[in-house]
């Protein structure tokens, strides 16, 4: 991996000129067929400059692939979307965790609690951060794995104010949902292997999930999956038959994973023969 360094300022004419001047310097200005970016105003812009300083004839579909999302960045914008519906449903579970990692002394009472109930202590309680999704995710497993004696130190610690049972009941359910996302994405943040090809499939996984999750009875997940929703659906146009085409030129998948991915998000009657 190379990185270059983008003088300042980073408008979109900056960063045309400096991405066409390593392509150019590397030989690739005519053997592109996409640049994944992350999704921000200024990359916007420049990759649509980009095409004027390019031969389009050269370009796969004469260019309309050209630019690509960064898909864990995806991810990262498709969750938090949902996560602003869900923040106030899973507020107390986080004050609790954060009265508990507050001093030192607190946390060493808690371990203490945790190994007189025989619970396994693997782990420390994580603290949330706002800025990072995943963090949530974490949180809330830790949470939920030690309930009981969360539980137990609500009777003996006056100042700690513990979650409710439909506090817990709706963690759960938050905290099934966003493993998905985060297998995923550690799926795909991996470096040993290529993953361009493991996108369909895990998008496709992802995009099944939303629509399961349109039909819970709980009104803040349903909330939820409708700000994920159209997040996702932005993302799915502008990819999808990029992402089919890395599928079907992996030996392990080709046709096979492509009709299965389609036909469970479109049905089997819409495949062609």
């Amino acid at each position: 991996m190379r990185f270059i360094y983008v003088p300042c300022p980073h408008n979109a004419e900056v960063i045309c000129e400096e991405l066409h001047a390593c392509l150019v310097k590397w030989h690739l200005e005519k053997k592109i067929s996409t640049v994944a970016l992350d999704n921000c105003a200024s990359n916007d812009k420049a990759i649509e400059i980009m095409p004027n300083k390019l031969d389009t004839s050269s370009l796969m579909m004469d260019g309309s692939l050209l630019h690509m999302h960064c898909a864990a960045h995806i991810l990262n914008q498709i969750v938090k979307d949902g996560l602003d519906v869900m923040e106030k449903g899973t507020k107390r579970v986080q004050d609790s965790v954060a009265f508990l990692s507050a001093t030192p002394k607190r946390h060493e009472k808690f371990e203490k609690m945790a190994r007189l109930f025989n619970n396994e202590y693997k782990c420390r309680l994580a603290l949330d951060c706002k800025t990072r999704w995943n963090s949530t995710y974490i949180m809330l497993k830790g949470a939920l794995q030690y309930k009981d004696v969360l539980e137990r130190l609500y009777i003996r610690e006056k100042n700690f104010t513990c979650p409710t049972e439909e506090d817990w009941v709706f963690a759960m359910e938050v905290c099934d949902r966003l493993k998905v996302f985060f297998d995923v994405k550690e799926l795909l943040s991996g470096t040993p292997y290529v993953t361009a090809s493991l996108f369909f499939p895990q998008i496709c996984g992802i995009r099944l999930a939303i629509r399961k999750w349109e039909t819970s009875k709980h009104s803040v997940i349903k909330a939820m999956s409708k700000e994920m929703k159209d997040k996702f659906e932005k993302y799915w146009t502008d990819v999808h038959r990029l992402m089919a085409i890395a599928t079907i030129v992996d030996p392990h998948c080709k046709m096979h994973m492509l009709k299965a991915s389609f036909g469970s998000s479109y049905g089997t009657e819409h495949m062609r023969p």
